[in-house]
């Protein structure tokens, strides 16, 4: 049909794949299926050199070439799996292995409300707020809840001692929602706050004694 027509219109619809070059060789990797692309876009950008003559009174230019040729080819994508998004940040997905390692201890030192800390490790076990130089952490009555699975929030509730925040993998001594007991002497895991797998890297601790505070 001939241009221009009125019915000269394009309901656009493909896939976008990428061959990626191996950063040793150069050679291509096979093409990948990037998922869905809801919009493609194309652009070139020129970058202009200018001449002018200096052989009269008036300046003219004489001559003017094209020096730098960038083309662009943009694309947004639905599926933001670690493949995509390692592109996007021009690196690559791969799979870590994190070792086993039992009874470690992490302490976070100057405690602060308001902010979230970072265990470092993944697939957590059974954890404890213990005591820390005959100092209860979490100190009698105070009682310690969850849910499991979601993995994001501990709730503390009861007198906390404020400040440091320390966590100790121990076999299992009691479940959630059970009291904390202060019988004097040195504490074993059933006296500290042991809870079942949250499967995350984040904890979040609330004083629910004062709202709104996290220590």
């Amino acid at each position: 049909m001939g241009t221009p027509n009125t019915k000269n219109h394009t309901l656009g619809k493909g896939s976008v794949f990428l061959d990626k070059l191996d950063p040793n060789t150069g050679n291509p990797t096979g093409e990948r299926h990037l998922g869905n692309a809801p919009a493609l876009g194309f652009n070139m950008t020129l970058e202009m050199l200018e001449h002018f003559s200096s052989m009269e009174k008036i300046r003219s230019k004489d001559v003017k070439m094209v020096i730098e040729a960038a083309p662009k080819f943009t694309f947004t994508l639905d599926e933001p799996v670690a493949d995509n998004l390692g592109l996007t940040f021009m690196g690559s997905a791969e799979d870590v292995t994190e070792s086993a390692n039992d009874a470690r201890t992490k302490t976070f030192t100057g405690v602060n409300a308001n902010r979230y800390y970072d265990l470092g490790v993944r697939n957590v076990g059974v954890w404890v707020l213990p005591y820390k130089n005959g100092t209860a952490i979490l100190n009698e009555g105070a009682t310690v809840s969850g849910a499991v699975g979601e993995g994001v929030i501990l709730q503390v509730v009861g007198d906390v001692t404020s400040g440091t925040l320390y966590i100790k993998t121990v076999t299992p001594g009691f479940v959630l929602d059970e009291a904390i007991t202060d019988d004097g002497g040195t504490p074993g895991a059933a006296e500290c706050a042991a809870v079942e797998s949250f499967d995350t890297a984040a904890l979040d601790v609330f004083d629910t004694a004062t709202p709104a505070t996290k220590l």
